[in-house]
Formats: C-alpha cells, structure tokens, sequence
C-alpha cells in the first residue's frame, strides 16, 4: 500500500496527470473493495478473538490510508476541473 500511495502522491503533484489520478482513484476504490472481501474471508476462518482484533486493526488502518488518499486525490480532481 506505501507503494501505491507513494505513486499516487507523485502523480497528485504533476499539473496534467488529471486522467491518470481518475483512474488511480478508481483502481484503489477498487482495491479497497477487494481487502475488505478478503478481510470477511479471513474473519471467516480465525477463532482466535485477538487475532481477530488484530485482522481489524489491520483492515482498518488500510481504510484509513485509502481514506486520506483518495481526499487528496477528490482535491486534486475539484482544483483541477476540467474547463
């Protein structure tokens, strides 16, 4: 996720990458969606209540970046509106 963020940081920064943070954007909803699914699958199959815990620390941590990433990029994209 640092990787994905780290590129989506560098894209934010170039004037004319509008296109390219729309699809960024997209593909970490996308992403996000995936994680979740995978967390109710792993959820799924721990019995362990801490363990459990720390899965959802876990998922929720990576929500929180998803979260804070895709604010900057809506910021980017409402700055840089198409005319």
């Amino acid at each position: 996720m640092n990787r994905v963020c780290q590129d989506f940081e560098a894209l934010i920064r170039q004037p004319e990458s509008r296109i390219d943070v729309k699809m960024t954007l997209d593909s970490i909803s996308k992403l996000l969606e995936r994680c979740q699914e995978a967390q109710n699958a792993v959820e799924a199959v721990i019995t362990d209540d801490d363990e459990i815990e720390k899965e959802t620390q876990r998922l929720m941590d990576f929500e929180r970046e998803i979260s804070s990433a895709r604010g900057r990029a809506e910021k980017y994209l409402e700055m840089n509106a198409e005319p």
